[in-house]
């Protein structure tokens, strides 16, 4: 089945330019590798930071705005005050003695993803309502068939390992908006569907209905989807009641606490790392106390504003420095990690999102860290680009192959070319047998249609910023329009129509 392109302002770019821009390719895996060699906290602080958790969850107590959850936890031997629920630090230490380490995530074909200690994987970003048209300088509703546009380029994407849900579209009453977003995600991906946010109980049992639908026969949660707590420390009703149905369902989930430091947590970022862990936690206990094997990812989405207008900045220096925090303490906890390695503050593709999506993401891969989001977003996440999807897919291959290691066996030392060359008096190694050998090997770079490699200045265009973007929009269009995926069956499809539609009666 071919999949209908629409139209887009990045019809209008030159298609030229890729022509001759080719190499063989490289081993993809290899890059996904992590070392887990950068820390910030030391051993006794990750220690503290526990400690002092607990603490707040024992002694100040969280908020939890549901009745369902509230009797959850007073039945486990937590004091409930109103709403302020109060959990002891001796069952904390139970609940996180739980060791999980690893996730697999199955696609509606199969495919599946394990998340796990020493590997990285990509989503992007999820859940905007806006796209950037760079090459225009505006920004746009995203609209129904960007759902479907955007989510097979994501699909096309090499580096991309799992879709959440991309854009809110503005053509869809917005109660039920999400929902079609999920439902137009499955359909158009062969890659495991993770992360869509869930803050309802109506909403969620409708989420699950369809990830239900698209089950690999014998695979249950196939999906993962994302629970937020309010900072500071509230637990809203609708997303508590949502975990409890989820959970008991066997779904896997993410607790995402979105605080910001100086606003919604203390100015101190060790206070704040604390406050954002003791949040995690109290999400944590509300979900094994119903279901002590559901499987949870530890998401550090703990933001820092420039205090001067208020403006979160997800591209600095302190978020790339609490989102390797984050990873430090979600492998204390063996849960699996979810940071915003590829955030930017930057409102266009530049050299703003180049230096902060490239030091984001490095870090995030030297930390260990075994999920990162962010993929595609611009301007804090408040926007996403079809050239940005493109742009990431790129540095997310440049940082990982920055990170390999070499082999080390008698022939990788090269004596015997050394050898060669100089008893045969020449002037190279072009002839070299191990020449043509390894420059096809993982460790020499090789790049497909890169949007950023090129012949040399007196033979190439001037490449200025804005012609580099059209690169990444020529690609996006040549993906677009040469990729297809496998088509959902007709009588699930029509399932799936018939439970969006008993979603718009309800919740309309």
């Amino acid at each position: 089945m071919t999949s209908k392109v629409f139209a887009h302002p990045l019809d209008m770019i030159n298609r030229n330019r890729f022509s001759e821009w080719f190499c063989h390719k490289r081993d993809i895996e290899k890059v996904k590798e992590t070392k887990r060699v950068h820390q910030i906290l030391s051993p006794e602080q990750v220690a503290r930071v526990d400690q002092k958790s607990k603490q707040m969850l024992d002694k100040i107590g969280i908020d939890v705005l549901s009745d369902k959850a509230k009797s959850v936890f007073q039945k486990n031997g937590c004091k409930v005050t109103g709403d302020r629920v109060r959990i002891p630090v001796q069952l904390l230490d139970e609940i996180t003695a739980i060791k999980q380490d690893d996730l697999t995530l199955w696609s509606r074909t199969g495919n599946s993803i394990l998340l796990t200690q020493g590997r990285t994987h990509y989503h992007n970003s999820g859940t905007v309502s806006k796209i950037f048209e760079p090459q225009t300088g505006t920004m746009r509703d995203a609209l129904k068939e960007d759902v479907e546009q955007l989510t097979r380029l994501l699909d096309a994407m090499d580096n991309v390992d799992a879709i959440t849900p991309i854009v809110y579209p503005q053509d869809v009453d917005q109660k039920v908006s999400l929902l079609y977003s999920l439902k137009e995600t499955f359909k158009h991906t062969a890659k495991p569907v993770e992360g869509p946010g869930v803050n309802s109980l109506d909403e969620a049992v409708y989420m699950a209905e369809i990830a239900d639908l698209f089950s690999p026969a014998g695979k249950t949660g196939n999906v993962s989807f994302s629970i937020s707590s309010i900072s500071p420390m509230k637990i809203p009703g609708g997303d508590a009641d949502a975990l409890l149905y989820l959970v008991e369902k066997g779904f896997p989930f993410t607790a995402l606490p979105c605080a910001i430091v100086g606003m919604t947590a203390p100015m101190s970022l060790l206070g704040a790392v604390t406050q954002t862990n003791a949040e995690v936690l109290g999400i944590l206990a509300l979900a094994r106390l119903v279901n002590p094997e559901v499987q949870m990812t530890y998401g550090g989405r703990l933001v820092v504003p420039n205090m001067s207008d208020m403006n979160t900045l997800g591209g600095s220096p302190e978020s790339a420095l609490v989102d390797v925090c984050a990873v430090q303490m979600a492998h204390h906890y063996h849960l699996i990690s979810d940071i915003y390695g590829l955030g930017t503050s930057a409102m266009v593709p530049d050299m703003q999102v180049g230096y902060e999506k490239g030091i984001k993401a490095t870090l995030a891969n030297l930390s260990g860290s075994m999920f990162q989001s962010g993929l595609g977003s611009v301007n804090d996440a408040i926007a996403v680009s079809y050239e940005q999807i493109v742009i990431d897919n790129e540095i997310i291959q440049n940082v990982g192959h920055s990170l390999i290691d070499l082999s080390d066996d008698e022939e990788d030392m090269g004596f015997d070319a050394v050898n060669n060359v100089m008893e045969n008096g020449l002037a190279d190694f072009l002839t070299q047998p191990s020449t043509m050998k390894y420059m096809r090997s993982p460790e020499i770079y090789k790049v497909q249609q890169s949007i950023g490699f090129y012949k040399n200045w007196n033979k190439m265009p001037s490449l200025t910023q804005s012609e580099l973007v059209a690169n990444a929009g020529e690609l996006a269009l040549k993906k677009l329009k040469g990729h297809e995926v496998e088509p959902v069956d007709s009588d699930t499809e029509k399932e799936l129509e018939t439970i969006f539609q008993r979603a718009c009666d309800q919740l309309i």
